[in-house]
């Protein structure tokens, strides 16, 4: 068999179970298979395969026929390129998120040296970016999830920041409560916490309510649960931040600011679109 033969017949068997993109994902596994690029996989379409590549890539197909992510499947994402290993722990990064990265690089000279608090770090994505675009900030990444946070620490020393980074487990902001005031000031809050109302949870595709972890996609009915209690601890703290970034769902461009502006009366709240034009991030400051 011929690598253009098997890219055919992996995308015959991909389409027919209704995986969006069959031809790029035909070509992606089998990349992942001999560890080359796509355009190598093009350019040697009439090289034959040996049958240990041929049953390898059967496997790999076997496991995006039951609608597993292609980054679990391969073990990374993309992200501020930047290369974060992934798993069923962690929520894959989406390109969506970048946008806090873009915005708080517009907004911050590179020699910044405050603390950024990343409260539901999952795989380290912004935390892991954070400290290295700001390289004289230190930086708190914090997660529930034990399985979550041994990623993330996995990441920041791929990337030569975990000196950089403090990894706390723990609800939101609870662990780091009675440090906030010992922190180095100012501090920026970046949180990108579940927010999918359950209703549009159950109705994601399979690749996304059956693989990744529901505690880091689904907040509760209207999306806000997390956020709430976040503001809540935040309240209480009496320590805020200097400002407050958060991702959010399109749903929520009016209930989010209204329910941060509840909680912090005199906050300037802004509402941000992403490049489909959809509200997606919120700024506070405090």
């Amino acid at each position: 068999m011929t690598i253009f033969e098997l890219l055919r017949m992996l995308e015959k068997e991909l389409a027919k179970a209704r995986i969006s993109s069959p031809h790029l994902d035909a070509e992606v596994l089998l990349s992942l298979v001999l560890k080359k690029d796509r355009s190598y996989v093009l350019a040697r379409g009439f090289d034959r395969i040996s049958p240990a590549i041929e049953h390898a890539t059967q496997a790999m197909l076997a496991r995006r026929l039951r609608h597993e992510p292609i980054a679990y499947i391969r073990g990374y994402q993309l992200f501020y390129g930047r290369l974060f290993a992934v798993n069923r722990h962690t929520l894959i990064p989406r390109g969506e998120t970048e946008l806090i990265i873009e915005k708080l690089v517009q907004e911050l000279p590179h020699s910044w040296n405050g603390t950024f608090i990343d409260v539901g770090t999952g795989s380290g994505a912004l935390a892991v970016t954070l400290a290295n675009e700001f390289p004289h900030a230190q930086v708190v990444a914090i997660d529930n999830s034990v399985g979550a946070l041994a990623v993330a620490r996995v990441n920041a020393r791929r990337n030569h920041v975990s000196k950089r980074i403090k990894f706390l487990h723990g609800n939101l902001l609870k662990p780091l409560i009675k440090k906030l005031p010992r922190l180095t000031q100012p501090y920026l809050l970046v949180a990108n916490l579940p927010y999918v109302p359950t209703k549009i949870w159950k109705r994601s595709e399979r690749q996304v309510c059956a693989f990744e972890p529901r505690t880091a996609i689904d907040g509760g009915a209207d999306g806000l649960k997390y956020y709430r209690e976040l503001l809540r601890q935040l309240k209480k703290t009496r320590v805020f931040p200097a400002v407050l970034w958060s991702e959010i769902n399109s749903t929520q461009k009016r209930s989010f600011p209204a329910l941060i502006s509840n909680y912090f009366p005199d906050a300037s709240v802004a509402v941000f679109k992403d490049l489909n034009n959809h509200a997606r991030l919120v700024r506070a400051i405090f």
